[in-house]
């Protein structure tokens, strides 16, 4: 999956949703993996979270618009616990 290729304007990050992301710790590896391979997402994150939303919340908007630039197979690996 090139994590690194995939980009997500700022402003998609400026919407307060409603419910947050509680994240497993599977899911909490999967950001930190995701942020080793894309530092200004990183960057991105330490700009608006937590002044800005939570960073659940933030996760739970990056994947959200992720999901539909996945093949099915990443999206397959990315919907498991393993």
């Amino acid at each position: 999956m090139a994590v690194a290729s995939v980009a997500v304007p700022a402003r998609a990050f400026t919407v307060r949703p409603i419910f947050d992301f509680d994240m497993t710790d599977v899911q909490q590896d999967r950001t930190l993996a995701v942020e080793s391979l894309a530092p200004k997402l990183a960057d991105l994150r330490i700009e608006l979270c937590p002044s800005h939303m939570s960073e659940g919340c933030f996760w739970k908007i990056y994947f959200v618009l992720l999901h539909p630039k996945l093949t099915k197979k990443d999206a397959e690996i990315l919907s498991t616990p393993q």
